[in-house]
């Protein structure tokens, strides 16, 4: 229960308007990453 009252999501907040899926597609993929790269940081200290 705890690790959910943590919990971070993974995109910003905010509206996001893209002229394509593929544009979306990338920025979602880049957030995914990078909340990974930042997790693995986290388990690393």
């Amino acid at each position: 229960m705890t690790c959910n009252a943590r919990y971070v999501t993974r995109a910003p907040k905010g509206i996001f308007i893209y002229r394509s899926a593929e544009e979306m597609d990338a920025d979602r993929q880049r957030w995914i990453v990078d909340a990974i790269v930042e997790k693995s940081r986290e388990r690393a200290r």
